[in-house]
């Protein structure tokens, strides 16, 4: 019987839609894109992120805009530079670069000096593209506001095309105050931008530090589910997602209930700063306390943290991935393989293919190649868009086993590849 802690009853928070949920219905019910996603007996919605970061940085073309830069060579043929300036009156700050002729992706991680303080990119472009917003649609989360600091991605879609040897890109981020919500003058901001030479951006290799807390983690009978579905992770990410993952594991003090890493917590800085970085960081806990429901994963951003920070991890219920019984199932292993691969997705950049609102469509990713559906009973019909890794809840079947969900298309692995921990 594996370890079960007791139930934190707290109330719940706004990221409850991005966190991947089970509960218990007698219908077949479904919220908006900022409330559950439920289907059959099973649901979940998403995460997004943000963090503190560690400090580390290298070499850049500074802009004029910037009042210091610091920098060294990156191992991955590219650079990590960061670039400062303090805020003007707005709470913003605007910054010029450019990054090395053989490029092919880079990152932009935008932060402050202060615990309090949120984040918001306004602007992220270069060679005639928009890297933030494409047909109206956000391709990051970054485009609100978001604690600590926001990464965007460049390119981060196969329609972004490729990097322009010498471009120049032009980074404008907001600072305010988390509780006032006023703008933050006269505040340092720090622009720090990694680069990559990665010549093959449909397929690569990931670090995955996976992190297992506290007693409930660290019960040898969660440790078998755990390793187990590890394993399905791996394969979907291997055989859909073109990219092989190196898993590095690490026993780690911590409670049995944690905070989300989308709120952050000194949990995912501290264990994210243990494993090789950039990496995606899996935390397997007893519980995610304060966010309602029964959460079975959530991630620290779409796109999450790429560095060590307060919010750079995914974490993994084990409670609530055993279900009821406490005692982990063939199919419940496979569900929480599949969950972290969901939360994975996320955190390396992926949205829902559809958000679903009562019985309507209230929006879709920004992917041409992720199916559609006009209404709900319309989704529930099309295999292809139910058994994707991203479909917003796990699905029931006429069988009454929960539907196969590793399905990767193209413009999704893409996305995943161009992430920069992908090499």
């Amino acid at each position: 019987m594996a370890f079960i802690p007791t139930k934190n009853t707290s109330p719940e928070k706004s990221q409850t839609s991005m966190a991947r949920l089970l509960s218990i219905h007698n219908e077949k019910n479904w919220g908006s894109y900022l409330s559950l996603v439920l289907v059959g007996t099973l649901a979940f919605g998403c995460a997004a992120g943000g963090g503190d970061d560690d400090n580390s940085s290298s070499s850049s073309s500074s802009s004029s805009s910037s009042s210091s830069s610091s920098s060294s060579s990156s191992s991955s043929g590219g650079t990590d530079f960061t670039l400062s300036q303090n805020s003007n009156s707005r709470g913003t700050g605007s910054f010029s670069f450019s990054v090395p002729g053989n490029t092919t992706k880079f990152a932009v991680i935008g932060s402050t000096d202060l615990s309090s303080a949120e984040v918001q990119f306004q602007e992220v472009s270069g060679n005639g593209r928009d890297y933030l917003v494409a047909g109206g649609q956000s391709l990051t989360f970054a485009t609100d506001f978001q604690g600590i600091l926001g990464l965007v991605t460049v390119p981060s879609r196969q329609e972004d095309g490729t990097l322009g040897a010498g471009a120049n890109y032009n980074v404008t981020f907001a600072a305010r105050d988390a509780g006032s919500q006023t703008a933050l003058a006269s505040e340092k901001l720090s622009l720090r931008v990694i680069s990559k030479a990665d010549g093959d951006l449909n397929s690569g290799s990931l670090n995955v530090n996976a992190f297992f807390v506290g007693s409930a983690g660290q019960d040898a009978d969660n440790v078998a589910a755990t390793d187990s579905a590890l394993n399905e992770f791996a394969r979907i990410y291997r055989v859909n997602g073109g990219i092989s993952v190196n898993i590095r594991k690490f026993n780690v003090a911590g409670d049995d209930i944690v905070n989300d890493p989308f709120s952050g917590d000194n949990l995912y800085l501290s264990g994210s700063q243990r494993g090789p970085s950039p990496a995606l960081n899996l935390f397997f806990v007893g519980d995610v306390g304060g966010l309602g429901g029964q959460v079975l994963g959530i991630a620290g951003g779409i796109p999450g943290p790429a560095i060590p920070s307060a919010r750079s991890g995914v974490a993994v219920s084990l409670i609530n991935s055993a279900g009821p019984d406490g005692s982990f199932s063939d199919e419940e292993i496979r569900v929480m393989g599949e969950t972290i691969a969901h939360e994975g997705g996320h955190f390396l950049g992926l949205f829902h293919p559809i958000e679903i609102s009562g019985s309507s469509i209230a929006g879709s990713d920004p992917l041409p190649d992720t199916e559609s559906c006009d209404s709900r009973s319309d989704c529930l019909s099309k295999p292809n868009l139910i058994g994707n890794v991203m479909f917003p809840a796990p699905v029931q079947g006429s069988d009454g086993q929960l539907v196969t969900q590793n399905r990767i298309t193209g413009d999704q692995r893409a996305v995943l590849n161009r992430y920069i921990a992908v090499d």
